[in-house]
């Protein structure tokens, strides 16, 4: 997203749609894999309450890459 639109709460509120739908198709968990050098995109999976459940090396390049989850209620 362009700087100038990020802060808005876009972000937030897709995911919550994403995790709406999730639930009403009874999943209980969604998952998420974020490249580990991309901080903030790791910072803004971790606000919204997901958790580190593992890391494994991404295939096309040198990064790590981490597996959040977010349990659904």
């Amino acid at each position: 997203m362009l700087p100038e639109f990020r802060g808005r709460g876009v972000g937030a509120e897709l995911m919550r749609a994403i995790e709406d739908v999730a639930g009403k198709r009874g999943l209980k968990q969604v998952r998420v894999e974020v490249r580990e050098p991309l901080t903030d995109n790791l910072r803004f999976y971790e606000r919204l309450g997901y958790r580190r459940i593992s890391s494994h090396q991404h295939p096309r390049g040198p990064d790590r890459v981490v597996v959040l989850a977010h349990d659904l209620a």
